[in-house]
């Protein structure tokens, strides 16, 4: 009985998301920002608010080490053990 009811749920359930995807196209494209009220949380970050501490990351990479082909040139000799 349900198997029934399912195809016109579906179209249903459809049909109610494509008007609502409509009506909030609608209300963004037809509707004037000037007559919706502020937001009641403040979205911008306080000035006097100290920076949040994100941890201590290093500036450079620690040095490789195996010598590359660089280092290898730069210095002149290869050291063989």
């Amino acid at each position: 009985m349900l198997a029934e009811y399912t195809p016109i749920l579906f179209i249903l359930l459809l049909a109610v998301g494509i008007l609502w995807i409509i009506w909030r196209l609608a209300r963004r494209l037809f509707g004037g920002t000037r007559d919706r009220a502020e937001p009641a949380t403040a979205t911008y970050l306080e000035h006097d608010a100290p920076p949040r501490d994100i941890g201590v990351r290093p500036l450079a990479a620690p040095s490789p080490t195996i010598p590359d082909a660089a280092d290898v040139l730069a210095h002149g000799h290869v050291s063989r053990a």
